[in-house]
Order: C-alpha cells, then sequence, then structure tokens
C-alpha cells in the first residue's frame, strides 16, 4: 500500500516537475524559433515526451497501452531535415493501419516567396514555378520498395497538401514482422508546363517502424456488368443532365481501403474486361463490390447495389454470375495464389 502510495506521489511530483519545466512550450511555436538553439528545442521535446509517458503510467495498464499503440500508429524520426519543422515548412503525419499505412504532407512555401520564374523556350515567355514537384522514395535496408512523383499547384497562401497510401502490395517482399523503413522526400518548384525552377526548398528523411503482417495473394478476373437500365434509372431519377444513361462502374475494397473503380462512360453496361492482382491479410479474406453510377467533378459515386463475399465463394475456373438488386449480371472469379511473404 505504501509501495504504491509513494509511487503514485513519485508520478504526480514528476509531472508536476515537467509541467513547471514546459509550461511555456505551448507557446513555443509562437516564438522566433531562430532564437532557440538546437539543444533548447530538443530539451522542450524531450521533456514532453517524459511527461506524456508519466501520464500513461499514472493512467493504469489500460492507459499505457493506449499510449504504446499511440506513439507506434503515428510514430516515425527524423534522419534528417528536422530543421524545416522547426521552420513550420514541414508537417509530416503518419497513420498506421494492419493493411495500409497513410502518408500526410503539409509543406508551407510562404517564407520563399516571392516564388521564382523560369524561362520556356518552347512558348518563348517566362513562367512562374508556382508547382511543388514532390519525390518520394520509400526503401527498406536500402532496396527500393516505391518511388512516387507527384506535381501539386501552390496555394496562394503558400500551402501545398499531399496524401498517399503504401499499401500490402507495396510491401509484399517483406517477411512477417518489424521492419523498418525509409521515406526520401526531395521537392523543387516547377512551372505548369513542367519547367525546372533549380530551387529546391525542401528536403527530407524520415524511418519509422511497421509490423508486417502475412501477405496473400488473389488474382480477381472480372468479365462483365450488366444493369437494369429501367430499374436504375428509376432508382436513380435524372441526375445526369446531358445523358440518360449511368456510368456503369463497379467499384472494389478491401478491409475497407479502395483498391480499383472500373466503368463505362453513358452506358448501362460494363462490358471491358480486367485482372486485379489483390494483396490481402489472409485466405479467408473477403472483398466489398459496390456497383455505381460514376459522377465527376465534386459529385460523389452513386451507389447503385453492393454486397461483401468472401473470396473463396468466387473460387473457380469459370466465371459466377452473382445476385444483386438492379442488377442484370456481374461476372466475377478468383484464383488463390497463396501467401507471398
Amino acid at each position: 500500500m505504501f509501495a504504491t502510495h509513494f509511487k503514485f506521489c513519485l508520478f504526480s511530483l514528476l509531472i508536476g516537475l515537467l509541467d513547471g519545466c514546459v509550461q511555456n512550450n505551448d507557446d513555443l511555436n509562437d516564438q522566433n524559433l531562430s532564437e532557440l538553439s538546437e539543444e533548447t528545442i530538443k530539451a522542450y521535446r524531450e521533456l514532453d515526451r517524459l511527461k506524456n509517458q508519466s501520464i500513461g503510467l499514472l493512467g493504469g495498464q489500460d492507459l499505457k497501452k493506449e499510449v504504446a499503440w499511440l506513439a507506434y500508429q503515428n510514430g516515425f524520426d527524423w534522419l534528417r531535415g528536422e530543421n524545416f519543422l522547426d521552420k513550420k515548412m514541414l508537417s509530416i503525419q503518419l497513420s498506421k493501419e494492419t493493411s495500409l499505412i497513410t502518408f500526410d504532407f503539409d509543406f508551407d512555401l510562404n517564407q520563399i516567396q516571392p516564388l521564382p520564374t523560369v524561362y520556356n523556350a518552347d512558348f518563348n515567355q517566362k513562367e512562374i514555378a508556382d508547382k511543388l514537384k514532390i519525390g518520394l522514395k520509400i526503401r527498406n535496408k536500402g532496396a527500393l520498395l516505391r518511388t512516387i512523383i507527384k506535381e501539386e499547384s501552390i496555394c496562394s497562401t503558400g500551402k501545398v497538401r499531399y496524401s498517399f497510401d503504401l499499401t500490402l502490395g507495396d510491401v509484399k517482399k517483406l517477411n512477417q514482422g518489424w521492419n523498418e523503413l525509409t521515406v526520401e522526400i526531395n521537392t523543387e518548384l516547377v512551372s505548369f508546363f513542367g519547367i525546372k525552377s533549380g530551387v529546391k526548398p525542401i528536403a527530407a528523411k524520415i524511418s519509422f517502424n511497421y509490423y508486417v503482417p502475412e501477405i496473400h495473394q488473389t488474382e480477381i478476373y472480372f468479365n462483365k456488368l450488366v444493369l437494369n437500365c429501367e430499374e436504375v434509372s428509376n432508382f436513380l431519377g435524372n441526375n445526369d443532365w446531358n445523358n440518360g444513361a449511368p456510368e456503369a462502374g463497379i467499384a472494389i475494397y478491401n478491409n475497407g481501403n479502395h483498391i480499383c473503380t472500373e466503368f463505362t462512360k453513358n452506358s448501362c453496361s460494363h462490358l471491358v474486361p480486367f485482372k486485379l492482382n489483390l494483396f490481402h491479410k489472409g485466405e479467408n479474406d473477403s472483398i466489398e463490390i459496390r456497383i455505381v453510377d460514376v459522377d465527376y467533378g465534386f459529385n460523389g459515386n452513386d451507389l447503385i447495389a453492393d454486397t461483401l463475399i468472401s473470396l473463396k465463394s468466387i473460387a473457380s475456373d469459370q466465371f459466377i454470375d452473382l445476385p444483386l438488386k438492379l442488377v442484370e449480371s456481374l461476372e466475377m472469379r478468383c484464383n488463390y495464389r497463396g501467401r507471398v511473404n
């Protein structure tokens, strides 16, 4: 009893001391970071870490598990470029799920305004380099897993946001268990037509640990989709101003993650066969099939019908016609290829 009370008092004292040490830490972002030494900034962060750890210990086992999971799910280390975080030019957020890692990058280029100009020889004119070319390389022990090159427009405020997902297909060659991954981030300002400015405002590198699950591969084959056009038109109403026919489409999801969408414009049928390699967590996995009327712009797709089916239920050498409301025919099959890691 005394030991428990002493431990509680000790941690309470620790939190109190840490509160006193970091009571102004909330104002740190409002200060001119250039006035603080790197050692001071690191000290603030270490105190924050200790404070959170102490709160977790005080909260008991459940909270410790929550804190540990939160640290794993969102945790990463800066290997290079942490100064861009301190300058508020780059913010990175991770969310690690069992079958998906989501990356959110927020760039702030307001500090390098005005944006540079480049010369476009094809049009014999100068252009503003108002797009950010983002290059990402994801590696494991030096081996390249994926390369991403994307150009994003820079807002008038100088901000750019970019997100992407790393899927089981990207890490299918890694062994089950803990793996360390790195992400290299390189940027350059380019014009609308991709003319390089030579200005490379942000470069960074992070690392993180990810628990790779068992990964299995299944080949999914689609043959055809035919809607009952009259019933679908009555169901959807007149939602297409330039054509009465829907854009018949099929969308496939696995564990809530979007895998693909295929469709035909202005048609009640999608008759273009395709093959999909699905990398998933287990032999008994399922997929969700959504039959949709594909819309454009800011409008979302209109859901016509959906179903959740096990992969085993369509494992066949012959196409299986799946019964769905408002659908005359949906032919699919799959071939389980086994575990890949």
